[in-house]
C-alpha cells in the first residue's frame, strides 16, 4: 500500500476468445434498394432534428433523458442503427447520461448526482459542467467532420472512439463510411491491399477506404463493405461477454451461489466449476430442465445469495449437461458488484424467473432481461477496450520522478517485502505523483484498473472503507460494501497480478478509529483478530 500525508500517501499490494460477429445484412430481408432509401431517410431525419448549427443550443435534457426516443443519445445508438452500429456496452460511452438506477457509488472513475452520471476524468463537479465538456467535444467533432478535417478527430479524447466516429459520419456530408470499429476497418483496408493497417489511426483507414469507393453511392459502397466482411468471415477480438449481436444465438442464465457452500467472487477468472444436477439428497434440482437445456457457450450471470445478495461475476457454460453434472467457466469478475436492491423492482425484470421465485440454482434469463441486466452491469463495470498497455519501467520512473536509483530500489524492495509504505513530505512535492508511478513501474505497464486511489478525511469511517449497515429506503438496514472491500475482491479474482491501493492524506483520517488502520496492517500470523 502507498500512503501520502500532507507532510503526506499509501499502496497495498495484493497479490479472447474469438467470437464470430455475425454480419446481419438488412438488405437480405427487404432488398438493397429499400435499405438504401431507409438509410438515406434516416440520415436526412437526423440532420433535420439535430442540424449542425443547433448543437450549441442543445440542452442536457435534449442530449440524454429517459424519454429515450427523442434524445441525441438515443438517435445515435438506436434510431440510426442502420447507419452503423454503436450498440451495447456502457452508457458512459455518451460521456454523461441520465440514469434510472444509481449503481456506481464507490467507483472513483465516475461522478453522479441525483439524476445524471458522468466521467470523473472530466474533472467537473456538476452535471451541467460535465455536459458542457461533452457538448463542446461533439461540436468540435461535427464541425471538423463537415469540413473534412478528419485527422483532428483522432486527437479528441473526451468521447469514445466508436461514438466519436459515428457523430463524424453523420455530419461528414457522406465523406466517411459508416463503420466505426477499428478492427473492422483494419480488416477491410488489408483486404484492399493496405500494408501496416493495424498501426494506422482511424482517419487514415477511412481515407484509404474512401479512395476505393470511386463514384459509387456511399450507401451502395457501405453495403458492399458489409458483404465483404461477411464473406471474409469477420472475427472480432473481444471478451466472452460481448453484449451485442455476437450473442444472437446464445441463451442466458442466472446462476445462484450460496456463499456458505461456494463463492463466485473467490473463483479465479478462467477457473471451471463443476455443478451437480442433483442435490445432496439425490433429488433433481429445481427447474431441472434448465440444466438440461444449457448449451456450451451460453452466458451466465453469477449471483451470490444471502448475505451478499449481489451480481458478482459473468461466466459461460463450458461443458453442457451429461445427465449428472454441468460445468461453467468464470470469464469476468465485476469490480463493482450490483446490489439486488438496485434491480429487484425494475419493471423490465418483473417476469424474470429468479424474481418470481428465488428457490433454485439455475434460472432462465430472457434476451430483453439480459440486455437490461448487462446495461446495468456496464454502467458500473465498463468493458476495457482491448488495447495494448503502455509499458512503464524503472527507467521511466527515474526520468519522471526526482529520485536516485538507489532510493528507488530501496523503496521498491520495502514495498515488496512490507506490503505497505508511507511517503511523507511537504505539500506539493509530488508524493501522489511518485506513488502512482512506483506502482506503474512495479506492474511493468500503465494499468489503471489495478490501482485504486482514495483520499482520507476526518469523517471517513470503517463503514465507508470496508463495509457496514446503512439505512435503506424501506426503513430498514442493508449491508453496503466499501471501496477497500471491493478492491480486495477485484485483486482476489486475479491472483496472478499485483494490485495497488493508494491512500492520499492518510494523516487527515481519524486514526483513533483503529479498525480502519488494523485492516490495512500486514501481519505474518495465522491467528485471527476480531475487530
Amino acid at each position: 500500500m502507498l500512503v501520502t500525508m500532507s507532510v503526506t500517501m499509501s499502496v497495498i499490494i495484493f497479490k479472447k476468445r474469438k467470437i464470430m460477429n455475425d454480419i446481419k445484412l438488412t438488405s437480405d430481408k427487404i432488398g438493397k434498394k429499400e435499405v438504401k432509401k431507409l438509410r438515406q431517410k434516416l440520415l436526412k431525419d437526423f440532420l433535420h432534428t439535430f442540424p449542425l448549427d443547433s448543437l450549441q443550443g442543445m440542452t442536457l435534457e435534449q442530449y440524454t433523458n429517459l424519454n429515450k426516443d427523442d434524445s441525441f443519445c438515443y438517435w445515435l445508438e438506436s434510431r440510426t442503427y442502420e447507419l452503423g452500429s454503436i450498440w451495447g456496452g456502457s452508457s458512459y460511452k455518451f460521456g454523461i447520461y441520465e440514469y434510472r438506477i444509481k449503481t456506481n457509488i464507490h467507483n472513483t472513475k465516475f461522478i453522479s448526482d441525483e439524476k445524471y452520471a458522468w466521467y470523473a476524468r472530466y474533472n467537473k463537479p456538476t452535471a451541467q459542467e460535465a455536459f458542457n465538456v461533452v457538448k463542446n467535444a461533439i461540436i468540435k467533432i461535427a464541425t471538423n467532420a463537415s469540413y473534412g478535417n478528419f485527422e483532428v478527430l483522432d486527437t479528441i479524447t473526451e468521447l469514445g472512439e466508436g461514438y466519436r466516429w459515428k457523430i463524424a459520419f453523420l455530419y461528414s456530408n457522406n465523406q466517411l463510411i459508416p463503420i466505426y470499429k477499428k478492427d473492422m476497418l483494419v480488416q477491410l483496408a488489408t483486404h484492399f491491399g493496405l500494408a501496416g493497417a493495424k498501426a494506422m489511426p482511424i482517419s487514415k483507414l477511412q481515407a484509404f477506404l474512401m479512395q476505393q469507393k470511386g463514384d459509387k453511392d456511399i450507401f451502395d459502397y457501405y453495403e458492399e463493405l458489409l458483404t465483404i466482411l461477411k464473406e471474409l468471415d469477420y472475427v472480432q477480438t473481444t471478451e466472452a461477454t460481448n453484449e451485442t449481436e455476437d450473442n444472437i444465438n446464445k441463451q442466458y442464465w442466472w446462476l445462484v451461489a450460496s456463499p456458505k457452500i461456494w463463492s463466485f467472487s473467490k473463483m479465479k477468472v478462467g477457473e471451471i466449476q463443476d455443478y451437480t444436477l442433483y442435490n445432496e439428497n439425490g433429488n433433481p434440482r429445481r427447474i431441472f430442465q434448465n440444466f438440461v437445456n444449457a448449451k456450451k457457450g451460453d452466458i451466465v450471470i453469477g449471483y451470490e445469495a444471502n448475505p451478499v445478495k449481489q451480481i458478482v461475476a459473468i461466466a459461460e457454460i463450458d461443458t453442457p449437461s451429461d445427465g449428472q453434472h454441468i460445468c461453467f467457466k468464470k470469464v469476468e469478475s465485476l469490480q463493482y458488484p450490483i446490489d439486488y436492491a438496485s434491480f429487484k423492482d425494475a419493471p423490465e425484470l418483473k417476469s424474470m424467473e429468479f424474481i418470481q421465485n428465488k428457490n433454485g440454482s439455475l434460472f432462465k434469463v430472457a434476451p430483453d432481461e439480459y440486455e437490461y441486466l448487462i446495461d446495468l452491469i456496464r454502467e458500473s463495470n465498463p468493458k476495457e477496450e482491448n488495447k495494448q498497455l503502455k509499458p512503464y519501467t524503472q527507467e521511466n520512473f527515474l526520468n519522471e520522478v526526482y529520485m536516485s536509483e538507489e532510493d528507488y530500489t530501496k523503496l521498491r524492495l520495502l514495498l515488496q517485502n512490507k506490503k505497505n509504505i508511507i511517503l511523507q513530505g511537504a505539500p506539493g512535492v509530488g508524493k501522489t505523483f511518485s506513488a502512482k508511478r512506483l506502482a506503474y513501474s512495479m506492474m511493468g505497464d500503465i494499468h489503471e484498473s489495478r490501482i485504486e486511489f482514495i483520499q482520507f478525511h476526518q469523517n471517513y469511517s470503517y463503514e465507508d472503507f470496508m463495509m457496514g449497515y446503512r439505512p435503506n429506503e424501506d426503513g430498514g438496514f442493508e449491508l453496503k460494501k466499501g471501496v477497500f472491500y471491493n478492491f480486495c475482491k477485484r485483486a482476489q479474482s486475479n491472483p496472478d497480478k499485483d494490485y495497488y491501493f493508494i491512500i492520499d492524506e492518510i494523516n487527515r483520517g481519524n486514526l483513533s478509529k483503529k479498525s480502519v488502520v488494523n485492516m490495512m496492517s500486514y501481519r505474518k500470523t495465522t491467528s485471527s483478530i476480531r475487530l
